[in-house]
């Protein structure tokens, strides 16, 4: 495991002990991870930068140049975890030889993540869930609005009839049509965190052939992505103001569709949510993650996917490509009774153009395969 993808885990670990909601973990990863490719290629200056500027200082230890643009941007995002934050990085900078080498690592460090976090300081406390107030500055997106979809569909229509039935009758908690494995894959997804899909970001970084600036790049990238997934999703959501299924199936006799039947006791198996309902965000930030992997990738073979749940601990999932797992990810979404197939269906498809922008962006030269620096 090389020091991205290490500190990558460690830093999951103090956000997740940190307890910030969701959307604030995706913001403080992109951070995070753009502050440490920013100091890695500024080290190697291998890959272009990104829409960054280029790397100017060549030379000096990757190793403790992540570990300092980590410190630097961790102390920043989550003051209240200074003690194990520090101890961390002590442990992490002990283990690289003392020289000129490993102060310059530190410095580059410090430098790329004091960057980014100037860039981003009229955001940052921005990332709360709900509406953010000042609006959040995209990574990858023109604004907030570029990716916003048509609406969904009017409730006239036999779309919206499909779409409402097949909730109603796989969604709910009693319900006797859900099968026990879609039931627990329902489970499986049921987590808001971004946790299981860097399991499989990690299951692509694991590959041995792959070397430490490859690894930075995807990670910024699936970072980007994911942040601008939630900042696309919430623009969306309090555009259209669409309401959830529970919502919807208790008060289905205010639609005007006489197809649609009211079950005033309904209640979906799994879905906490108090944000309105379309588009799935879960499926946008699924699909655009997965479209990264796949732009990193290019034409080698996909590795096989792993990843684990916080809401099903017990349970471990595979696939031998990304498009099973998008399927398992809609379909858990229906199951759970939160969200629709359509909100699925047009999540995905936003997920996918933020994807692009992000091969476009950041992923716009093939990796090379170069020996390590001389140090």
């Amino acid at each position: 495991m090389d020091a991205a993808v290490d500190w990558n885990i460690k830093a999951r670990g103090f956000i997740a002990a940190g307890n910030l909601a969701p959307a604030a973990t995706r913001r403080a990863l992109a951070v995070l991870q753009t502050s440490v490719y920013g100091a890695i290629n500024a080290i190697t200056a291998r890959y272009p930068a990104g829409g960054m500027e280029p790397g100017t200082a060549r030379g000096g230890s990757i190793e403790a140049a992540v570990a300092s643009a980590n410190r630097v941007a961790l102390l920043a995002l989550l003051p209240a975890g200074k003690s194990a934050i520090e101890a961390a990085y002590q442990a992490g900078i002990a283990k690289v030889a003392a020289g000129t080498a490993r102060e310059s690592g530190i410095a580059v460090g410090q430098k790329s993540a004091a960057a980014i976090l100037a860039i981003r300081a009229g955001d940052l406390l921005a990332a709360a869930d709900g509406i953010p107030a000042p609006p959040r500055t995209p990574w990858l997106l023109a604004d907030a609005a570029a990716l916003r979809p048509a609406p969904p569909p009017a409730f006239s229509t036999p779309a919206w009839v499909r779409d409402f039935n097949e909730v109603r009758n796989f969604g709910g908690r009693t319900s006797t049509r859900r099968t026990a494995e879609q039931a627990e894959l329902a489970l499986f997804w049921a987590d808001e965190t971004p946790a299981a899909l860097y399991d499989v970001v990690h299951s692509v970084t694991a590959d041995s052939d792959r070397e430490v600036t490859r690894n930075a790049r995807l990670l910024m990238a699936v970072a980007q992505a994911a942040d601008d997934a939630t900042i696309a999703t919430l623009d969306a959501k309090h555009a259209y103001m669409f309401w959830r299924p529970v919502e919807a199936i208790r008060n289905a006799d205010k639609d005007g569709n006489e197809y649609t039947t009211a079950e005033a006791a309904w209640a979906p198996l799994h879905d906490d949510s108090t944000l309105p309902e379309f588009p799935c965000g879960r499926c946008v930030e699924a699909a655009a993650i997965a479209g990264v992997l796949k732009a990193d990738i290019g034409n080698g073979p996909m590795p096989t996917l792993h990843a684990g749940s916080r809401t099903a601990p017990q349970l471990a999932r595979s696939w031998n490509n990304v498009e099973d797992m998008l399927r398992e990810v809609a379909d858990a979404r229906v199951h759970a009774g939160a969200d629709f197939r359509n909100s699925t269906v047009v999540g995905m498809q936003m997920g996918a153009r933020i994807a692009a922008l992000a091969a476009t962006q950041l992923l716009v030269t093939p990796p090379v395969k170069e020996s390590p620096p001389p140090y």
